[in-house]
């Protein structure tokens, strides 16, 4: 969460408005009507879920941080960004194009082509306090 605050804090000096952690799509409990094979409390607790949604004037950006396996977030993004004009929160701002925003700490060349063709940002951000993480998870050296 720390990396993500900071990130935003960063990127945006006036939002309209900060979402984290926003359920992406209908509302879990509706989701759940009628189903017989989940329990419904996976919605809310499994469901899809955005790190982060940042209303801007002029956009909505669905943020995915991911430190160790970026590849992860593009996948994610796909599916919130298709959710996002299903999900009550962002209602009042579906009027702004949508964009998808991938941060991660190391650059991938292949997460890269991917993003390009799905029209995803992609943002190298490393701080230097993330480098005790990302040695521990073999990351960087």
């Amino acid at each position: 969460m720390k990396y993500l605050g900071e990130w935003i804090a960063k990127n945006y000096k006036d939002p309209v408005r900060v979402f984290y952690q926003l359920h992406m799509g209908d509302l879990p409990h509706r989701l759940a009507k009628g189903r017989t094979d989940v329990n419904p409390r996976w919605y809310y607790r499994f469901g899809p879920r955005a790190d982060a949604v940042v209303i801007t004037k002029s956009s909505i950006d669905i943020i995915e941080t991911e430190s160790r396996r970026p590849m992860n977030g593009v996948s994610e993004l796909l599916v919130y960004r298709n959710l996002a004009p299903a999900t009550p929160e962002l209602h009042p701002f579906t009027h702004l194009p949508i964009r998808a925003i991938l941060v991660a700490p190391v650059f991938d060349k292949n997460v890269w082509a991917v993003c390009r063709e799905h029209n995803i940002i992609y943002k190298v951000y490393h701080p230097g306090w993330m480098d005790k993480h990302l040695r521990r998870w073999g990351v960087i050296p």
